[in-house]
């Protein structure tokens, strides 16, 4: 099975990090209007959605990334860590006319709004967010999903976004201790309290495909949902949303999970994240809930890599709830009319 992976994870992939001739380094993108935004997240925010660059860019493996240096540093397993690693330690080089395209279009995007004094300074002083995400930063990742939200799904606060991990990401890091919970609250109006600690939950719903799965089972009925009962990750409390707060929380996690994108080749073996992702879009537009502005290429994906990526992501999360005494229990409760 490890001759199969190294195989299927690694084929016959240049082991350079050289740029081809009339292609710049990922880092030509933050040559854009806001530094830190690199050229993958300035497309999405551009076009409102994701594109496969396979035409304006190559990935090649970077021989300089550290698993351990990120957020995804305490999974364990080697197969884990070996499919984790493929799909995070690789380095996208762009098309000159590429990079010009994408920051011309995003230089036309409105500027975000800048951060709250007061929750600025409490994120930088009672949290940790300095560990590394899957591209860049913790805080390039928060940046982008705070700015997507505001240009792409007006109706809602950007700021719950820009805090959606406080109370703990998927791997079982918090960057905030729950006794500081009553601080945060202070920070936030009541709406964007109540996203933030149901984000951690959700998520973890939607990454186990259980919620998924039974939604897309019931979309006759999916205006028939009264509310959806779950737990907070950070200490197992007990959380409900009504139908319309699920569906506001829905589209913030279809934004969130945007960021998952491999920048090309997306066929190929893309990580279960975006699997998730290319999920909630399908099941968001059928349900006739998809209301932030986003669009996504078609794609197909299929195969062994597809599936095994699913059943590895299926037991972690399991596993890191588990361990955290989380339970991924939830109850959706229908208006009694309905025939389920």
């Amino acid at each position: 099975l490890t001759a199969l992976l190294r195989h299927d994870l690694y084929p016959d992939r240049p082991r350079c990090c050289s740029p081809p001739h009339g292609m710049a380094a990922a880092a030509s993108g933050s040559l854009g209007p806001v530094e830190g935004m690199d050229l993958r997240r300035q497309a999405a925010i551009a076009k409102g959605g994701l594109t496969d660059h396979r035409l304006e860019a190559v990935v090649l493996k970077n021989p300089d990334f550290d698993l351990d240096q990120t957020i995804f540093k305490t999974l364990e397993g080697f197969i884990p860590r070996l499919v984790m690693k493929k799909d995070l330690a690789v380095k996208p080089f762009w098309h000159d006319v590429a990079v010009q395209r994408i920051t011309a279009a995003y230089s036309r995007i409105e500027r975000p709004h800048a951060i709250d004094t007061d929750l600025h300074e409490f994120m930088m002083n009672e949290c940790n967010f300095s560990m590394e995400h899957a591209d860049g930063s913790f805080m390039d990742h928060l940046t982008f999903c705070r700015d997507y939200c505001q240009v792409h799904f007006k109706p809602h606060s950007p700021r719950v976004l820009l805090i959606h991990s406080i109370l703990g990401v998927g791997t079982n890091y918090f960057p905030m201790e729950a006794a500081k919970i009553p601080q945060l609250a202070a920070l936030l109006t009541p709406h964007e309290m109540k996203h933030t600690e149901a984000f951690p939950s959700i998520l973890r719903l939607i990454l186990s495909w259980k919620l998924l799965d039974e939604l897309a089972g019931k979309l006759g009925s999916v205006d028939k949902l009264k509310s959806i009962k779950f737990h907070r990750v950070i200490d197992n409390q007990d959380l409900e949303l009504d139908a319309e707060e699920f569906w506001v929380q829905m589209n913030y996690q279809m934004i969130h999970l945007l960021d998952f994108a491999p920048t090309a080749d997306w066929e190929s073996g893309a990580p279960v994240v975006f699997q998730c992702c290319l999920g909630v879009y399908d099941f968001l537009t059928k349900a006739g809930q998809l209301r932030a502005s986003v669009a996504i290429q078609p794609v197909h994906m299929a195969g062994f890599m597809h599936t095994l990526k699913r059943r590895i992501g299926v037991r972690v999360l399991a596993k890191y709830s588990a361990q955290i005494g989380h339970s991924l229990d939830y109850e959706l409760r229908w208006d009694d009319s309905s025939r389920l």
